[in-house]
């Protein structure tokens, strides 16, 4: 399990261990990778990655937190499914703690010709370490980038390239916060 997570937000990431340490099925590994270098989202996810010592890589950002059959869920829907990345869905919380509409309109499928056109997919999934390596990681997205906001966009683009298979959990497991800090996603 990757947490990525930038200095001044310790009480989030202390939030987001809490509910990683609270799965049905405990991650082998965590690794809380700091970005102290102002590596952004991209290199801090690739720094992470270098990290990672077992078959299986999920993230959480430091802001947002896990249902407890999160891991379970993704893990067992791989299993089953013989996907290389599989992704669930959220809720949106505001600042409040009020549920909000869903910003990306998921289906219920995945739908390889839509993530093509535009991001509906967070970083909250469980993918395939080989495979993130073999495709380079995140990209540092650069000007003009259709993924210059969204890095996680660049890579589910080159996984999609290099023919990985990625199949949806249908079903909530993780809570995104929206509380006015965002890096991404904004409301």
């Amino acid at each position: 399990m990757v947490v990525c997570s930038i200095p001044q937000r310790t009480e989030m990431l202390h939030r987001a261990l809490r509910t990683v340490t609270d799965q049905t099925l405990l991650p082998e590994n965590i690794i809380v990778s700091y970005d102290f270098e102002g590596l952004g989202h991209a290199g801090n996810r690739n720094k992470a990655v270098e990290m990672v010592t077992t078959e299986w890589t999920a993230f959480v950002d430091d802001d947002d937190y896990l249902l407890p059959h999160h891991l379970q869920t993704l893990y067992d829907t791989a299993l089953t499914t013989g996907a290389d990345l599989v992704y669930p869905w959220h809720i949106i919380l505001d600042r409040d703690g009020n549920q909000i509409p869903d910003i990306l309109h998921h289906p219920d499928v995945f739908e390889e010709d839509r993530l093509r056109r535009n991001n509906y997919i967070p970083v909250t999934l469980l993918v395939k370490t080989a495979a993130l390596r073999a495709v380079g990681g995140f990209p540092t997205p650069g000007p003009g980038e259709m993924w210059r906001n969204c890095e996680d966009f660049g890579c589910w683009v080159r996984l999609l390239d290099a023919g990985y298979k990625f199949v949806h959990a249908n079903e909530v497991t993780w809570i995104w916060n929206h509380w006015g800090g965002n890096t991404s996603g904004h409301v």
